[in-house]
């Protein structure tokens, strides 16, 4: 790949550097290595039940990833193309934000899976998911705070020529908090 560049070679070069050297390190792996090469084994009931629950949070990440990637489209086309570097930065704020419950929700959601699969814990599953959603909106609220009150500090010391952003930061942070808390509660 480094020659490909260092040559000034096209994308699909530098692709099929990458493709070559990718099947060379398998070749020397499945030569030197024993067992590299194993056929998984696929349990149609258990792979039913992990799609059933993680099936919506992978829908979820590429919705996410569509909206967020088809807004930028959307704002190249109808202003000016230094409005999308304003917007990238802010989409950054909006990011972070939005992520604070996605980690949460991560984190605790096997103890959530694993209280919903006994019979006798369904008050506990629901005293756990108030918890939850309790520590979500605190520190979402936190983090948007932060994003809001340290942005325009940030901005204006470290890379001014972004100044016009500082507003949409703050606004896509507060978006970005209400879509992650959204996307927890599914």
């Amino acid at each position: 790949g480094l020659l490909v560049v260092w040559a000034n070679g096209s994308i699909p070069w530098l692709l099929f550097s990458w493709f070559v050297s990718l099947n060379v390190g398998i070749a020397i792996l499945a030569v030197n290595v024993e067992g590299v090469f194993c056929l998984p084994r696929i349990d149609p009931r258990r792979t039913l039940s992990m799609l059933y629950d993680g099936g919506p949070m992978m829908l979820q990440g590429l919705l996410r990833f569509a909206l967020t990637s088809l807004d930028k489209f959307a704002v190249l086309s109808f202003a000016k193309p230094e409005a999308l570097g304003f917007y990238s930065m802010a989409s950054l704020g909006a990011g972070v934000s939005g992520q604070v419950s996605s980690i949460v929700t991560r984190v605790s959601l096997p103890t959530l899976l694993r209280l919903r699969s006994r019979q006798d814990a369904r008050s506990e599953m629901l005293t756990e998911f108030h918890k939850l959603l309790s520590l979500i909106e605190i520190s979402t609220s936190f983090v948007v705070l932060a994003i809001c009150f340290s942005a325009p500090l940030l901005v204006y010391l470290l890379i001014p020529d972004y100044g016009p952003a500082v507003r949409t930061i703050g606004i896509l942070a507060i978006a970005g908090g209400f879509v992650g808390f959204g996307q927890s509660l599914n």
